[in-house]
């Protein structure tokens, strides 16, 4: 199990991807969109994480895994009932919301072409960054988030956090934003794989940091590939 879930943080998406680790990414999600998915109770992690488990050890198809994990995310009971409408869940959902926006990519293109502040930070590590990134985006890790970091950021009118697909991305704005960075977002679709798919600019290679910036500004006022491509997320 611990394959599986190292491969849904770090593969990407392409024809010879892993298609059980997209089934296993899905459902996921799915679960999170149920709630904030800083406020997901853990008994639905359990519930969860158990039928993975039990699947695996079953050596199930990745068809019949397809089905465990859509009856269980159909099916969870006691603190993961969400049809109940007094249900610890749903209290727990309507509570908590947190504030980080998910913004699709077309209008973070649409923000750059209006002269917005749209400021880019790539949360992976070191290695990860110096490799490829969004032009322009700065490098800052989770345990790197606090009041001066964020400083940085407070007037921007827009901050986009990523990671590859924007697990840690998340963490990332949600600690920014505690920290008074109001505008901080994730894209979708998420993360630097999302951007990748789209045929995005990125800054790699030999190419300086502002031919890059350069290219994604005309990319964003072009109107017309670059928005088309964006907005078929």
């Amino acid at each position: 199990m611990g394959k599986v879930i190292h491969s849904v943080e770090s593969s990407t998406w392409g024809a010879g991807d892993n298609e059980l680790s997209h089934i296993v990414e899905e459902a996921y999600r799915t679960l999170q969109s149920r709630f904030d998915r800083h406020h997901v109770p853990v008994t639905c992690y359990g519930q969860f994480f158990d039928a993975l488990y039990s699947s695996l050890k079953a050596n199930h198809s990745v068809d019949k895994l397809s089905q465990e994990l859509n009856s269980v995310l159909g099916s969870l009971e006691s603190d993961c009932e969400w049809s109940v409408g007094d249900g610890v869940a749903r209290q727990v959902m309507e509570k908590g919301n947190q504030e980080v926006q998910t913004v699709p990519v077309s209008g973070v293109l649409e923000a750059i072409a209006s002269d917005k502040d749209v400021v880019f930070v790539d949360t992976r590590e070191d290695q990860e960054y110096q490799a490829s990134r969004i032009p322009g985006a700065l490098n800052i890790k989770l345990r790197e988030v606090n009041e001066q970091t964020a400083e940085r950021l407070s007037n921007a009118d827009m901050v986009v956090s990523y990671c590859l697909k924007d697990f840690r991305g998340y963490e990332v704005a949600r600690k920014l934003l505690r920290n008074g960075v109001e505008h901080s977002t994730v894209m979708k679709p998420h993360g630097f794989v999302g951007w990748q798919k789209l045929g995005l600019p990125i800054h790699a290679g030999d190419e300086s940091e502002q031919q890059a910036i350069d290219r994604l500004s005309q990319c964003a006022r072009s109107g017309n590939k670059c928005m088309e491509m964006a907005s078929q997320q």
